[in-house]
């Protein structure tokens, strides 16, 4: 409903996975890599039915024990990364 809103108001949409651990990452891809393709086809095909754009942002640079709460959360520092990150990437481009 909120992708079909966004798109009713003519409103640009980025779905966005914010990093998470390489630690949380490897365990996913390894216990349950058909459920992540799954999540992956499924928010894919929402985005694109909706014109959003879908991307899952990278981990890289981010330190475990200074950028995450826990392995699949970002602490403060990490989301100030983050943000920025977003900002420099989706904002810019407006």
């Amino acid at each position: 409903n909120l992708l079909r809103e966004l798109k009713n108001r003519g409103i640009r949409t980025a779905v966005v996975q914010i990093p998470r651990s390489e630690l949380f990452e490897e365990t996913i891809r390894r216990k349950y890599a058909a459920q992540q393709q799954a999540y992956f086809s499924k928010v894919s095909a929402l985005a694109a039915q909706y014109g959003a754009e879908f991307a899952v942002m990278s981990n890289e640079g981010l330190v475990p024990e200074e950028h995450f709460r826990d392995t699949n959360h970002v602490n403060p520092k990490g989301a100030e990364i983050v943000s920025r990150r977003v900002a420099e990437h989706w904002l810019k481009q407006s």
